[in-house]
């Protein structure tokens, strides 16, 4: 009788910390999530301005260097590349945020596994 005295008294105990948890959890991901649409109402605009202006810079230095395709690919590679939206993720810090594209071949994410 005893066992089941005690073994009722620590689920008590820890019954309510659980669920403290659980609500901060649910909490933060709420937070996270409105966070995340929050920036991307600024970050996608200025990331869809930056993409247009690279491109169309892209396109000048392919025409000033005479077709030099190097030259523009890297231009474009780091203006359209990146994110354009924010995630709940990228808020928490658990997967990476970039406005300016990286070149796949050359410099992949470093956080891809």
């Amino acid at each position: 009788m005893k066992t089941l005295a005690a073994v009722l008294a620590v689920i008590l105990l820890v019954a309510p910390a659980s669920a403290q948890a659980a609500e901060r959890s649910a909490l933060s991901t709420f937070g996270h999530g409105a966070a995340a649409a929050t920036v991307s109402v600024f970050w996608g605009p200025a990331k869809v301005l930056f993409a247009a202006g690279g491109a169309a810079i892209a396109g000048l230095a392919w025409v000033i260097t005479g077709g030099h395709k190097g030259t523009a690919r890297r231009i474009l590679q780091s203006a359209v590349r990146g994110d354009y939206v924010v995630t709940p993720a990228q808020i928490a810090m658990e997967a990476p945020l970039s406005f300016v594209g990286r070149d796949p071949d050359r410099d992949p994410y470093p956080y891809k596994k």
